[in-house]
């Protein structure tokens, strides 16, 4: 009941998948453990499950240029990294969907996907020698907005119907990786990204906003803390989904 985490309580709501177990798989495992966990009859096994978690269809894949090996201290495994893409994209295209290929899941910590103004992102990264630039907190770009995010787990994620995001000919984006090599070491690492696109114009504007509390301050050893955060909407439109 404590790993992995799931915070939201049974008696408040459900949720797509949910990351709980009842009593019974847990006395099942637990019988099963105890028994020195013995073969089951090959007979038995269920179909493989399947993994296929992509896009319904891949419109493009934009990846980093080159290999890139985290750079960290011996007091510090974190490297957060920014990369600029050029996905040479149709006039009027939207982003309907995307999924994060990690090129090295043992160091790739969460993906960040930003749309910035091209000249903007390209002076950042002719300013940093080599293969992108270092981006400690964000793409230190002030026009970039994000549209993409992924962390370990995560399959492809469509926007609502009807939605998308527009990028326009000539965009680039900027992705930040966040690396931690704690685990695993400085491993090299090219990850990838598939865009699903169309070029029609029609729909609405789909946006990802932060909703954040940056003075939150927790009490310590409270039995129940909750802090409210409210922000401005720049437009009327429909909550699709969180990712707390």
């Amino acid at each position: 009941g404590i790993m992995p985490p799931w915070k939201p309580s049974a008696d408040c709501n459900h949720y797509q998948n949910e990351r709980r177990i009842d009593a019974a798989a847990i006395q099942l495992f637990a019988d099963w453990a105890a028994a020195g966990a013995p073969a089951g009859d090959p007979a038995d096994a269920p179909p493989p499950i399947d993994t296929d978690t992509g896009l319904p269809r891949v419109d493009r894949t934009i990846a980093m240029a080159d290999d890139y090996t985290p750079k960290v201290e011996p007091s510090d495994p974190d490297d957060l990294h920014c990369f600029l893409l050029a996905p040479e994209l149709p006039p009027d295209a939207r982003m309907l969907g995307f999924y994060v290929h990690p090129g090295e899941p043992r160091v790739v910590h969460h993906v960040l996907l930003y749309l910035p103004d091209a000249s903007e992102a390209d002076a950042l990264d002719a300013a940093d020698p080599g293969l992108g630039y270092s981006c400690f907190g964000g793409p230190l770009a002030t026009s970039a907005a994000v549209v993409a995010g992924w962390v370990p787990g995560m399959p492809a994620i469509t926007y609502p119907e009807g939605t998308g995001i527009p990028l326009a000919e000539g965009s680039k984006l900027i992705m930040q990786i966040h690396y931690n090599t704690l685990q695993a070491g400085p491993l090299p690492d090219r990850t990838a990204v598939d865009l699903m696109l169309t070029d029609a114009t029609e729909g609405t504007q789909a946006q990802i906003m932060s909703v954040r509390d940056t003075g939150c301050a927790i009490p310590p050893n409270p039995k129940d803390h909750s802090t409210t955060v409210t922000i401005d909407a720049p437009r009327d439109g429909n909550v699709s989904a969180p990712a707390p």
